[in-house]
């Protein structure tokens, strides 16, 4: 069971650490069962869950930490909530998959990260696909 630390909507860590680098280890991060936000912790295998992770206040990031450097767009919550949901759209669960990434876009619209408009597209391209 992995469990990933964000603080101010970036992640700052991961439990078991990583046996590389953080950039080396995003599969494991995007796979996470566990997302602790500033100090709280989340069941991404729960909806009720994953849709009470509120909006971090990204401009208290410490941009000096290293693994945020390392990681960039890839360390935000909000993208590790859209491929969480790559995950669980791939094993076929479309209900974690919808609320991994409506929670995602909801993030994305306060993120400091200007997501280029085709980044919210993904849901409705989703939902055509599911009929």
């Amino acid at each position: 069971m992995v469990t990933v630390y964000c603080r101010h909507g970036h992640v700052i860590a991961m439990h078991p650490a990583p046996r590389g680098t953080y950039y080396e280890s995003r599969q494991q991060i995007y796979e996470c069962d566990i997302l602790v936000s500033d100090g709280k912790k989340y069941d991404l295998c729960q909806k009720d869950q994953i849709y009470s992770i509120p909006v971090p206040d990204y401009k208290l990031a410490d941009n000096r930490n290293p693994i945020l450097g390392e990681l960039g767009t890839t360390g935000y919550i909000e993208y590790v909530l859209r491929m969480k949901a790559s995950h669980f759209k791939n094993q076929g669960n479309d209900s974690l998959a919808y609320a991994c990434l409506g929670q995602a876009m909801k993030l994305m619209l306060f993120s400091d990260m200007m997501w280029p408009e085709k980044e919210y597209w993904r849901i409705v391209d989703w939902l055509e696909k599911d009929g």
